[in-house]
């Protein structure tokens, strides 16, 4: 957790008013589109980021850090939307015919782009497309493929958040994409795509025109403008973004005058930078247009232009180039300006290049472009690079310094990176870069890092080490990376350590992975560990693996890895997981056994597995498992599950 939000974290919990503004002056608008993404409508999702908010103050003195701040606010935004969505539950499918039945007489807006109507009628059907698979996703399913592919979020983060295991995050979201296939392929169909820019510059354009936020939708232009600028509507969109823009600052809003301002200056400096660009192309090694980019760099205004000049000025293989970039990174005002030029100088990739970036490195410069030219220096191919990196990882005392050089050493992907890392393995004292290290050594790909990383897993006495060390293996995906965890596994005798290992061992996947889980959970003593492997048998998505998890089932005396391996089968997207978790609730199991099994029903949306949930609540004779059977039927997206869920309100048998 960063400085910064420790302190705003004190300070809200000493209960000023100031921290406060100044957290939902930072968040709103990512709570706000987190719930717009996951409800689809913007006032439910303003009054879903204001109890978020409310939810925050009140609890931020429970706060204790165990996550980051903003993550602990999404999973507050998330359980919110979540309770939203099954408390419209019922009448949800009515809403969506309702909603369908207004989208079919809603007509194409008509603008100056009458002339493409044929193409602005196929945009909007990929859009009712688009809109359509994703109403058909589970609460969880939406969510997890949100947090993924909205707010990019890792998986073991968005695992945080839900509370559930990685797998489970894997699992729904291989699901939630399987259920969108049908509309990406339809998007596909078009010949290399041509019309999803239409697509997204209509969804922008149908957006302003029903009334959307305006500053939203400024935000959906200049996405799309970034994302497809020679698009045929790229012009068009930054017509819009000028109007809307001047819409927002004559109603008060002064941020938006600067943009204004920038945005009617944009047109002005395309053009400028398209001369430039053609002026390098003709001459690129020309000193006349060297002094020129040079020149312009300390005459310009334009920090965007600037920007772009020192690109430019890359491509120029020329001694003087070399100065000026390096005088750039070394002195400009511009920290943007700064990490350009560091790349442009580790593009360039001779031997006058490295010695600027070394020199940039050894300056006061800013810690962020320092670390800016440690990466380069990986990008280039000389030697002497090399030997830099190692000699900054063992000796600097900057610690994130340290871990920057080591990492940029596991760029290289060499036997001589191996070389290095393992040297510093040994020679460095700072625990941090060590660990940076290790997992340079899993991304070098290279076999001979192996050994290096199980001599630490099994040696070491720092399990902070020892499951970097097993992690680093996992990232290897060899059959030589899953014989080293199953020997590290078979050796260590650090609960810690071979935990992290079955998880390594699961995240690799296959037949041979999941029968040495399966065997390791049946002869297993610690019960933590044992749970671990099970978990990790979930990763597989496969009918050997549900049939290794039925055997835990049946053969396991313990309660709670039973339990653990009825969680593991939900995983499973395959028809013979639906039949063993059926089997489960049918047998003679305890009835938390059974209500294990039942809430794991829950995330399928089969007919049969709906059919199955409404019999149980219907017609047996434990009231646990009738109320399992309904909380389960709640979390099944779909119209079978909303009309089964109304036989039980009427009370039909």
């Amino acid at each position: 957790m960063a400085n910064d939000e420790k302190e705003l974290i004190r300070r809200l919990q000493a209960g000023e008013t100031s921290a406060f503004r100044e957290l939902v002056e930072n968040h709103k608008r990512a709570l706000f589109n987190l719930a717009y993404d996951l409800l689809g409508s913007a006032p439910d999702a303003e009054d879903i980021s204001q109890e978020a908010f409310i939810k925050v103050y009140r609890g931020i003195g429970e706060f204790r850090g165990e996550a980051q701040l903003g993550s602990w606010m999404y999973r507050i935004v998330v359980n919110l939307c979540l309770n939203r969505r099954r408390k419209k539950a019922l009448s949800e499918m009515e809403l969506r015919e309702n909603f369908e039945d207004d989208e079919k007489h809603e007509p194409i807006p008509a603008s100056d782009h009458e002339a493409n109507s044929e193409k602005a009628t196929e945009a909007e059907i990929i859009r009712q497309h688009l809109r359509r698979a994703l109403d058909r996703l589970s609460p969880q399913q939406r969510t997890i493929f949100v947090l993924r592919h909205d707010e990019d979020l890792p998986l073991a983060e968005i695992s945080k958040i839900l509370k559930i295991s990685v797998g489970t995050v894997k699992s729904q979201l291989f699901r939630a994409l399987r259920k969108l296939q049908e509309a990406l392929a339809y998007v596909k169909k078009y010949p290399n795509n041509q019309y999803t820019d239409d697509a997204v510059f209509w969804l922008s354009y149908c957006r302003e025109k029903r009334g959307d936020n305006a500053e939203e939708v400024l935000q959906a232009y200049k996405k799309f403008v970034e994302k497809f600028p020679r698009s045929q509507y790229a012009n068009n969109a930054r017509s819009n973004m000028i109007r809307l823009a001047d819409q927002l600052a004559r109603a008060g809003n002064p941020k938006y005058k600067a943009e204004l301002e920038a945005l009617r200056s944009e047109d002005d400096e395309n053009i400028r930078l398209e001369a430039i660009y053609a002026l390098s192309r003709h001459g690129e090694d020309d000193p006349e247009t060297t002094k020129l980019l040079i020149d312009l760099l300390q005459t310009e205004k334009s920090a965007n232009l600037r920007r772009k000049i020192v690109y430019v000025l890359g491509n120029v293989e020329s001694p003087e180039a070399v100065a000026a970039l390096e005088k750039l990174a070394l002195t400009d005002s511009d920290p943007a300006v700064q990490k350009n030029a560091v790349h442009a100088l580790g593009n360039q990739g001779d031997a006058a290049s490295v010695k600027a970036l070394m020199k940039i490195v050894e300056s006061g410069a800013n810690p962020e472009v320092k670390k800016t030219a440690l990466y380069s220096i990986a990008n280039t191919e000389e030697t002497t690079g090399l030997e830099f990196l190692l000699k900054i990882a063992k000796t600097s005392a900057d610690q994130e310094l340290g871990k920057a050089a080591t990492y940029a050493i596991g760029n290289y992907g060499s036997s001589a990176a191996v070389r290095a890392l393992s040297e510093i393995l040994t020679a460095s004292t700072v625990r941090e870069v060590r660990k940076a290290a290790l997992y340079a050594l899993g991304n070098t790909g290279e076999s001979t890092a192996i050994a290096a990383l199980e001599k630490t897993a099994l040696d070491q006495t720092d399990p902070e080490l020892q499951t970097a060390a097993v992690y680093a293996i996992g990232n290897l995906s060899d059959e030589v990376a899953l014989k080293t965890l199953q020997n590290i596994f078979a050796k260590s005798t650090n609960s810690r350590v071979r935990k992290a290992t079955a998880y390594a061992i699961g995240n690799a996947g296959g037949r041979e992975a999941a029968a040495f889980l399966g065997k390791m959970a049946a002869q297993e003593q610690d019960v933590e560990v044992a749970k671990a492997l099970i978990y990790a048998i979930g990763n597989s998505d496969d009918e050997e693996t549900v049939n290794t998890l039925v055997t835990v089932i049946k053969t396991n005396s313990n309660e709670e890895l039973k339990k653990t391996a009825v969680y593991a089968i939900g995983n499973s997207s395959k028809v013979a997981a639906r039949e063993a978790l059926m089997a489960v609730v049918r047998g003679d199991g305890s009835v938390e056994l059974r209500k294990a099994a039942l809430y794991s029903l829950g995330n399928r949306d089969d007919e049969a597995t709906v059919a199955v949930l409404l019999e149980i609540a219907q017609k047996d004779s434990n009231l646990q498992l009738r109320k399992a059977a309904v909380a389960a039927l709640s979390q099944i997206d779909s119209p079978k599950a909303a009309e089964a869920l109304k036989k039980i309100m009427r009370g039909e048998k």
